[in-house]
């Protein structure tokens, strides 16, 4: 790679769980020849392949909590979520160039109803953190985690809210 770090620009696409985030910022990606990475689909490929590590556990024990994978761990893996946190957005906008952050905003009660939904689906958009009780602990962990980036970046004038109710 020729391009240094700090030529790099992104747009992160924060959200509630179950807001779209995952479909729409391929779509996107796709419609705009960009690379989507998903924190969600890459700490579950890293699940399988560290679960006996105690990174795998920890990481295991934090998703089937519903809590925010530290920025220790999703720096090392290269994630598109590292935002969910203050101290991680300060330093991806030290080191990056970001363009533009989406925010999928939508009701708790509509992120519980897909969530829900989609738990109860066979295949890939199966997940162990689908269940009522682990997005309640998501939906806290949300609420105090990244809205402080979200008021952030909305600061910044990089916030671009999209209904996705």
């Amino acid at each position: 790679i020729s391009s240094s770090i700090n030529e790099w620009r992104i747009a992160f696409v924060l959200g509630k769980p179950g807001s779209g985030k995952g479909t729409q910022g391929q779509l996107l990606a796709s419609r705009l020849g960009l690379h989507h990475l998903s924190a969600g689909e890459l700490l579950r490929s890293e699940l399988k392949r560290l679960s006996d590590t105690p990174t795998g556990q920890d990481i295991a024990n934090r998703m089937l909590t519903g809590k925010i994978v530290p920025s220790e761990i999703t720096c090392r893996l290269l994630l598109d979520n590292m935002a969910a946190s203050a101290v991680s957005s300060a330093d991806l906008r030290a080191n990056l160039s970001v363009a533009g952050v989406l925010l999928f905003d939508v009701s708790d009660e509509t992120c519980l109803s897909r969530c829900l939904e989609r738990s109860g689906s066979v295949g890939v958009g199966c997940r162990a953190d689908d269940n009522a009780t682990t997005l309640a602990k998501r939906l806290q962990s949300y609420s105090a985690d990244t809205e402080p980036v979200v008021e952030e970046f909305q600061r910044l004038g990089l916030l671009h809210r999209i209904d996705a109710s």
